[in-house]
């Protein structure tokens, strides 16, 4: 019984790692051949609390059908500020999938 759990760990751990890779690959495929574009603007909410081991950008925020939807906007405060409107593309069936259109450059 031990070793079944233990296996049910291994697989479920792996089976969450390959599900976010293909969630991000398929993803990005989706947005390239049928994304819709909009403006979004940059917020002065930063993308991470850790300024030590990552790099800090701002975050964006767009609204869709009465929603607001958040992302990283990869511009940080040397090449952007708040305020700020960039063009973002996203999945109108899934809108919180969704990149500044400069990530697929």
């Amino acid at each position: 019984m031990r070793k079944f759990i233990g296996r049910l760990l291994v697989y479920a751990c792996v089976g969450w790692i390959f599900y976010h890779i293909a969630l991000y690959f398929v993803g990005n495929f989706l947005l390239r051949i049928s994304g819709v574009k909009t403006y979004a603007v940059i917020t002065a909410e930063p993308s991470s609390n850790s300024r030590r081991y990552t790099k800090v950008y701002y975050m964006y925020s767009f609204s869709y059908k009465g929603n607001v939807y958040k992302g990283n906007s990869l511009i940080n405060s040397s090449t952007g500020k708040p305020g700020d409107s960039i063009e973002v593309v996203f999945l109108e069936a899934y809108p919180n999938i969704n990149r500044p259109t400069r990530f697929f450059k």
